[in-house]
C-alpha cells in the first residue's frame, strides 16, 4: 500500500510539473517581437529582439499564436519600446485583469482588446494617438476610462459598453465614438450628440428595465441601443422620425413602443431576439430598412397598430410578418403607452429623482411626486 502511495505521489508531481510550464513563440518572422506564456502565473510576456518593427502584429479573430490559452491569460507583460498592438491581438482574452501600456505605445488597433470582460484597469499612455474601431468594445468591467488630449483619432465604437469615459475638461472635441457615456455620465441613460440635443448617440450601459426616450428627440443614432441587455421595454416618443441601422440590435427588450412620428429605419434596426410585443402608433407604416426585424421571432410576436391601419400593416413590407396584428384598442393592461419623458436635470439643489413604479416613470422632487408631464400625484 505504501509503495502504491509513493508511486501515486510521484505521478502527481509529474503531472503538476507538466502543467506548470513556459510556452514560447514568435509573433511573426518579420517582426522582432517574441512571446512567452507562463502557465503558472498566467502571464503572457513579450520581448523585443531587434531595433525595428517592434509591434504586436494583427491577426484574425482567434488566430493569435496564443489562441489555445487565450481565455486563461490574466496578466500581460508589455515591454517599453513596443509601438503598437495589432488587430484582434487579445480579442477574447476574458480573464485579463489589468493592462499597463508602455509609454512607447502609440496605437491600439481595431478589436485588439475586444471582449476582454475582466479588465478593470487600463491607463492610456502619453503617446497613444490612435484607437481603432471596437478596440475596447465590451470591456464592461473597465468602469472608468480617461482619454488624454494626446489621443487624436478614435474610431467607431472604440469604447462600446464601457460605462464611463472621460476627457480633459479643456478638450472641446470630445469624440463620442461609441462611448456609452461622454465626459463622465452626461445623461442617464441617454447620451446625446454634443452639437444636437435631438439626436441620441447611445444608451448608457447602466440602463435597466423600462427605458423611455425623452420628448423632442428626432433621431436615434446607429447602434444606439445595441446590446442593451438589461432593458425590458424601450419606448420612442412621437417626436422620433428616424432610427439608425442596428439601433436596437441584440437589445434584450421584450416590448418595443414606437411613436406616431417614425418615418424610416436603417437595416437591422429592431433585430431583437426577445421581442414579444411591438406597439407602433404611426398611422402609415414606417419605411423599414433591410432585415429590420432580423432575429425577431415575428410569427410569435404581436404587433399593435392604430385601429384604422390594421389592414395597411397586414400588407406592408416586413410589418406583415408578425403573427398577429391587432388594433391599439386591444392592447392589454400590462403594456403602458406614454409619450416619452420630459428631460429632467438632476441636481442636489432641487433634490430630483426619477423612479419607476409598476412600469410607469415618476419624478420625485422635494418630497413630492409628479408625472413626467408635471402633474403632482396626491
Amino acid at each position: 500500500m505504501r509503495k502504491f502511495l509513493t508511486i501515486l505521489a510521484l505521478l502527481s508531481a509529474m503531472i503538476f510539473t507538466a502543467e506548470a510550464e513556459v510556452i514560447n513563440g514568435t509573433c511573426a518572422d518579420t517582426v522582432n517581437v517574441d512571446w512567452s506564456y507562463d502557465t503558472d502565473t498566467k502571464t503572457l510576456s513579450f520581448t523585443l529582439t531587434g531595433m525595428t518593427r517592434l509591434f504586436i502584429p494583427g491577426y484574425s479573430a482567434l488566430g493569435q499564436p496564443w489562441k489555445d490559452f487565450i481565455e486563461e491569460i490574466e496578466y500581460l507583460n508589455l515591454p517599453e519600446g513596443l509601438t503598437s498592438i495589432g488587430q484582434y491581438a487579445f480579442n477574447g482574452a476574458i480573464s485579463i485583469k489589468e493592462v499597463v501600456l508602455p509609454q512607447s505605445v502609440t496605437a491600439l488597433n481595431q478589436y485588439c482588446f475586444m471582449d476582454c470582460h475582466s479588465i478593470h484597469t487600463l491607463n492610456l499612455g502619453p503617446n497613444v494617438v490612435f484607437i481603432g474601431q471596437h478596440a475596447l468594445n465590451n470591456c464592461f468591467s473597465l468602469t472608468n476610462l480617461y482619454v488624454p488630449n494626446n489621443v487624436v483619432e478614435i474610431k467607431f465604437e472604440a469604447f462600446n459598453m464601457i460605462p464611463n469615459v472621460e476627457y480633459p475638461a479643456d478638450r472641446e472635441d470630445k469624440p463620442a465614438a461609441g462611448a456609452r457615456s461622454v465626459n463622465g455620465i452626461v445623461e442617464e441613460p441617454m447620451v446625446y450628440d454634443p452639437t444636437d440635443r435631438t439626436r441620441i448617440l447611445a444608451c448608457s450601459a447602466y440602463a435597466k428595465d423600462y427605458v423611455r426616450v425623452p420628448n423632442g428627440v428626432k433621431n436615434i443614432n446607429d447602434y444606439a441601443f445595441f446590446y442593451c441587455f438589461n432593458i425590458s421595454t424601450a419606448e420612442l416618443p412621437n417626436s422620433v422620425e428616424t432610427v439608425g441601422k442596428y439601433a436596437f440590435d441584440d437589445c434584450a427588450a421584450e416590448t418595443l413602443i414606437i411613436g406616431s412620428g417614425l418615418l424610416s429605419t436603417g437595416m437591422y434596426a429592431f433585430s431583437m431576439k426577445n421581442l414579444k410585443n411591438v406597439v407602433c402608433k404611426a398611422v402609415t407604416p414606417p419605411d423599414l430598412g433591410m432585415y429590420s426585424f432580423y432575429d425577431t421571432n415575428q410569427p410569435n410576436a404581436v404587433l399593435y397598430v392604430p385601429d384604422e391601419s390594421v389592414n395597411v400593416y397586414q400588407t406592408a413590407s416586413q410589418w406583415k410578418n408578425f403573427g398577429r396584428i391587432l388594433p391599439l384598442s386591444q392592447i392589454p393592461p400590462g403594456i403602458i403607452i406614454g409619450e416619452g419623458i420630459d428631460h429632467v436635470t438632476d441636481d442636489q439643489s432641487s433634490m430630483t429623482n426619477k423612479v419607476l413604479r409598476n412600469g410607469l416613470l415618476f419624478i420625485e422632487r422635494n418630497g413630492r411626486t409628479y408625472t413626467t408631464s408635471g402633474q403632482e400625484m396626491k
